[in-house]
């Protein structure tokens, strides 16, 4: 990631009833990529200004792009720690390059579209659903 200039922030640990959660995300000015790990990647999250309105989840994101079905992560079945990781790098430079490097007009319509209509994806596969 430093490759596009994000830097690594660790936001912390805890234990819980499944085991420790670590989370942290990479950052490069108003953009953050978040990312949430209990014995494998469970989350990520992609937020873009100030404000929380433009924010998906790795899953509604792929779906905005139309390539849901042939998103790496998102049909990953994980069985080692790192494959998550490994699938959503994937993902990331084969999809994501508006958001990584571009002018990230493309993620900001597709958030104000689903602010406008919370439900847009209600019903579909999340990347969350299969976990």
């Amino acid at each position: 990631m430093s490759d596009t200039g994000f830097r690594w922030v660790f936001g912390g640990r805890e234990r819980r009833p499944l085991g420790k959660t670590v989370w942290g995300y990479y950052v490069k000015g108003a953009r953050r990529i978040e990312l949430t790990f209990c014995s494998k990647l469970n989350r990520v999250t992609y937020t873009m200004g100030r404000l929380r309105r433009r924010r998906l989840d790795h899953g509604v994101y792929m779906h905005c792009l139309g390539v849901h079905a042939h998103s790496e992560y998102a049909w990953s079945a994980q069985m080692e720690p790192l494959d998550g990781f490994r699938c959503l790098r994937i993902d990331l430079l084969r999809y994501c390059m508006d958001f990584l490097e571009g002018s990230g007009s493309q993620f900001k319509t597709f958030a104000k579209r689903l602010n406008a209509n919370p439900g847009l994806f209600k019903g579909l596969p999340a990347d969350a659903a299969k976990r």
